[in-house]
């Protein structure tokens, strides 16, 4: 999937605001479900993020085991 937007800058992560006001949730949870992702800083400016998803169920985290397939983690 991929998004664009007229800003130059680079998502980030940043502190999710709880009270709603500005946000930081969007990249935070588009890291966590993408297996990868890339930003393409366009020449007439702004940008394209891409996120490609993992198969089915969230990637693990760097250094985390996933179980085999049909067992469940405990």
């Amino acid at each position: 999937m991929a998004v664009g937007d007229a800003s130059p800058q680079a998502p980030r992560m940043r502190a999710p605001d709880l009270i709603g006001a500005t946000g930081g949730f969007g990249w935070r949870m588009v890291t966590h479900l993408a297996r990868t992702t890339a930003v393409i800083h366009l020449p007439t400016g702004g940008k394209t993020v891409s996120a490609f998803p993992c198969p089915l169920a969230p990637c693990p985290l760097p250094g985390s085991a996933r179980p085999p397939s049909g067992q469940k983690s405990h």
